[in-house]
């Protein structure tokens, strides 16, 4: 269990410090269920990546759970840079190798997230980088 939290910790670490400012689709994705290579491709090739100023703080409803037990997962983020349409986006990730690295890969069951849907990726609008925003994803242990 440890080793899937240190994994969903360095996954969203990875997507959110390694965003551009300016040269992501500026329009978004839109939600969906997405490896890291989505992210990767874009945000984690060294010629457009860029260090990030945002913080993070990964919060768990519980330490452990049980198979077929439930588990929610918050990312709290502020201080990040900001594109003109304030647009973020943030995944959930078992890995960070770009593929089948989806929490539904692993057989974690997205039952919902912070937009209301079931996806390991959603986008959001920031309205004040000091006061950032808050992610959460509802999960069922495989």
């Amino acid at each position: 269990m440890r080793i899937f939290h240190r994994l969903v910790i360095l996954g969203i670490l990875a997507c959110l410090l390694s965003s551009p400012v300016m040269q992501a689709n500026p329009g978004g994705n839109g939600d969906g269920t997405r490896d890291f290579a989505c992210g990767g491709s874009c945000h984690g090739d060294p010629d457009v990546s860029m260090p990030s100023s945002a913080v993070i703080s990964i919060n768990l409803d519980r330490e452990s759970t049980f198979v077929g037990g439930p588990l929610t997962i918050t990312a709290d983020i502020v201080g990040m840079e900001l594109s003109e349409r304030r647009l973020v986006g943030v995944f959930l990730t078992t890995g960070i190798f770009g593929v089948d690295d989806s929490p539904d890969n692993s057989g974690w069951t997205v039952v919902s997230d912070t937009n209301g849907g079931s996806s390991n990726y959603v986008e959001l609008y920031v309205f004040d980088s000091d006061e950032g925003v808050s992610v959460s994803w509802s999960l069922i242990a495989p």
